[in-house]
This record gives structure tokens, sequence and C-alpha cells, in this order.
């Protein structure tokens, strides 16, 4: 008779002689260690994993069909293209848990360490829905010179607001330049310095957002013989900001916001701009979204107020 691997003899396998190591496709806290089998053939195999307190594994999915099994700490697990801690599910020790292969997934350490068994027959397959989640491929970057640039593309569903008034464009800009400030330069002096006291006088009494500056958008349509009324605005708040790029670096790219305002046909102020929720939304990170959702709010209202 033939036998799997690891399961040709009788044996026994103790807490101590599980061999915990790193394993590249994790975050480098995060250990793996085999149980049984080989998870890189085509056979069955068990693995355990352990991630430490506070730990997220970004949305990834794996080709084999899995059977969790929850040994210690609590286990919480979402499913979808998108990190989103309100939609993990907690699952105590002794709980059991399958997951179909190919299915999109994350996990959070939320309430600390916790270790699963894993069940499966193999190979042992993961892939990141976001390539720029994949510890790997930071790795590789960090590590090595790569002879050539890498890309890598995913789709961003995006939120787009107008915003149109009744009012001119030369009103609304007035209301809008009158009732949101310019940036401070001593502000952001102050952050690049690292003055805690000052960002949370900012945060506590100063304005929802500033003006980081004004483009004339309008102005280069003259070369066209069309020169007409088109402001670019970036708009936000620098101490808001640094709360997002705190937790993920990308989210910069965003921070501030963009928005045109601009004379439409019948001679009114009409705003446009990407709802911010759902461009920081695409990071998968629960800490920059929910500051996103605050800017969101501030934006409109100040919008809103330009444009009534």
């Amino acid at each position: 008779m033939a036998h799997q691997p690891g399961q040709a003899v009788f044996r026994s396998i103790l807490p101590e002689d599980i061999d915990w190591k790193p394993f590249s496709a994790f975050p480098s806290s995060v250990r793996l260690a085999v149980v049984v089998g080989k998870p890189s053939e085509a056979a069955p195999y068990v693995i355990r994993v352990k991630v430490p307190a506070g730990v997220k594994l970004m949305p990834h999915r794996h080709p084999e069909d899995r059977v969790y099994t929850v040994l210690s700490g609590v286990f919480y697990i979402g499913l979808g293209d998108q990190f989103d801690g309100d939609k993990v599910n907690a699952y105590p020790p002794g709980s059991v848990i399958v997951l179909p292969g190919n299915t999109s997934h994350f996990h959070w350490a939320k309430s600390g360490e916790y270790v699963t068994q894993v069940t499966a027959i193999g190979p042992l397959g993961i892939e990141y829905l976001d390539p720029g989640d994949d510890p790997r491929e930071q790795n590789q970057s960090a590590g090595t010179l790569q002879a050539k640039p890498m890309m890598t593309k995913h789709t961003v569903g995006v939120e787009h607001i107008r915003i149109e008034s009744a009012k001119s464009f030369v009103d609304v800009r007035a209301a809008l330049e009158r009732n949101v400030p310019q940036l401070d330069p001593t502000l952001v002096k102050a952050l690049a310095d690292g003055d805690v006291e000052r960002a949370n006088r900012e945060k506590q009494q100063g304005p929802e957002l500033s003006i980081f500056g004004v483009r004339d958008h309008g102005a280069l349509l003259a070369i066209a013989g069309e020169a007409r009324n088109a402001l670019q605005y970036e708009i936000g708040n620098p101490v808001t900001a640094s709360l997002m790029t705190r937790h993920r670096i990308s989210a910069a790219l965003y921070a501030p916001i963009r928005v045109v305002l601009y004379e439409n046909d019948v001679g009114h102020g009409v705003f446009e701009y990407d709802q911010p929720s759902t461009t920081f939304g695409q990071f998968g990170d629960q800490q920059v979204t929910a500051v996103a959702r605050g800017v969101d709010a501030a934006l409109a209202r100040s919008l809103l107020r330009a444009t009534e």
C-alpha cells in the first residue's frame, strides 16, 4: 500500500517538536510550521500558522481547499477582495472553518496572537489580490537589484461627485476661498519638526480643511483659443493626511484631495471630485478608510457651503 508523504509509519508530533519558521509569503513576524507532509507536493499536508497580535494578512487566496482548526487565540477572518475590519468574523479555540479554494479572504490578529492548523491537499499556493501587499514582492524590491522595473496593476472602483451651484463661478470661488483658508506654512514646518503639541492643537482647534494650492487650468486653454474659468484646488488637512500615511505611505497619492471648480455653459459654478473614502479605500486598511470617511464629510460641508 502506498502511503502519503509523512504518513508511512506511526508517529506523534508533540508541541515541543513544532519547528516554527518564517514564511516568505507572510509578514516577517508570522511563523509557519509544517506538521505533516510536504506542502509543495500534490498530496495531503498539515501546517500551523502563528500570527502575533495586531498583524494583518491582506486579501489573498489559495488554489487549494482548506480546513482551518483554531488551536489558540481568536481567529479573525473575512471574505472579500478588500480588507475591511468591520467584516471579520471571530472564531475561538476549537472552531473549524472550511475555506474553498480560490476564495478571496483576509486575516487579522485583532485581539491577540492566534494559532491555526490548516489541513489541505497541496501544493500550497497563495496569491495576494494586490501584489503590493505580497511580502515576497516587498522583499525582492528591498533585498535585490532588479534588472528591469516591475509594474503591477489592479482596478479601483471610485465614486465621482458633482455639485452644481445656482451661483456664478466668481461667487462660488469667493465663497470657497473665504471659508477654506490657505494652508499655514508654519504648520507644515511644525509637523516636519515633530511638534506634537502643535499637531494636537491643530487637530482640536484648527480648520477642518485648508487650500494647499490652486492651478488655473482654464488659462491653459488659451493656447486653443478657448480660455475659460476652471480652477484645480488641492484641499486637505496635513494632520489628517499624516494619520493616513502613517498606516499606508502610498495613501500620499491622494492627499491632499484634488477638486475642480469650473464655469458651465449657463455660468454656474460646478465642483467635481472623487470621493476620498473610495480612493483611499483601495488600500484595504480600516484605519485609513475611517479617516477618509471623515474627509468625505468635511469636504462635502465646505463645498456645499460655497455653493449655497
